[in-house]
């Protein structure tokens, strides 16, 4: 039987740790302009510590790094890439010395050892899961959100509107995440030298992982530069859009109905032919006994 007072200070442990590094990580008052200046020398340069992270984040950790912003961007989380990587870090190393603690102290010395190696390696990967699960939840969200966008825009075109007005149009009265964010692109692109809507609209869709947003940035550039039309493209993808839908509620479905036939044939179809057949079982029994 292990001691709960030993328990009890594990848990502890890994509390106190984890809270710790939030705290670290998430200071309760934003630096202020003094201390800002202060961190930089006196013509301007860097203070040694930002430079030493600047560097060390620009090695081998630039890659990794990047990859987690692009995975946070795509799951709709505002923070930093590197504050979230350290605050798993120290979540992972916390709950990892707690398992193998509490392992060690229940069972013994080498099952603590490998309690521990089991929650610093599972406790990632569940956090990448998790990640990945949000930012396809996200995905789906924001494509849904695009078919009414586009049918609203096919409307105002149809009533004899230029591209981008309609598009304005629509969005002005949209209040969803995806209009508020091709508004700023909008409101962006009027900015004397900056880039593009088209351009602005393209690097959006390769941020957020929407392909269907590309296609809108193509045919607004095609009716710029050549007078394609517009609303023939747009139903066409508002279409596509449609089927694409379609194909997949149509796979959710035929999963969904797979998990449920299968239980159903062990659990219902099973029982019910050993009653079904149990006299014919049990009188070819008796014969071949007797």
């Amino acid at each position: 039987m292990p001691d709960p007072s030993a328990l009890a200070l594990a848990a502890a442990a890994g509390a106190c740790a984890t809270v710790a590094a939030l705290a670290a990580l998430d200071p309760l008052r934003a630096a202020g302009a003094r201390e800002l200046l202060a961190r930089r020398g006196a013509q301007g340069r860097p203070a040694v510590g930002d430079q030493a992270r600047s560097t060390f984040l620009k090695g081998w950790l630039a890659g990794p790094v990047r990859w987690l912003g692009r995975r946070l961007e795509l799951a709709g989380r505002p923070e930093p890439a590197e504050k979230a990587a350290v605050v798993a870090a120290a979540t992972t190393v916390a709950a990892a010395l707690a398992a193998g603690i509490t392992a060690g102290i229940a069972v013994g010395t080498v099952v603590g050892v490998v309690a521990g190696l089991a929650g610093a390696g599972a406790f990632p990967v569940l956090l990448l899961s998790r990640l990945r699960a949000a930012a396809t939840v996200r995905r789906e969200r924001l494509l849904g959100q695009l078919v009414p966008l586009l049918e609203l825009m096919s409307l105002e075109l149809s009533g004899g509107a230029s591209p981008l007005p309609a598009l304005e149009a629509v969005l002005a009265r949209s209040r969803s995440e995806l209009g508020s964010e091709i508004r700023s692109q909008l409101i962006g692109s009027r900015v004397a030298g900056s880039a593009s809507f088209e351009s602005r609209l393209s690097a959006m869709a390769e941020r957020l992982d929407l392909p269907p947003l590309h296609t809108l940035a193509m045919i607004l550039g095609l009716s710029r530069d050549y007078g394609s039309g517009v609303s023939q493209g747009v139903r066409a993808l508002v279409a596509d859009l449609r089927r694409a839908r379609r194909r997949q509620v149509i796979e959710v479905s035929r999963s969904a109905l797979n998990r449920v036939l299968v239980p159903a044939a062990f659990g219902i179809l099973l029982p019910f032919m050993s009653i079904l057949l149990f006299p014919a079982v049990a009188v070819l029994s008796r014969s071949f006994g007797g």
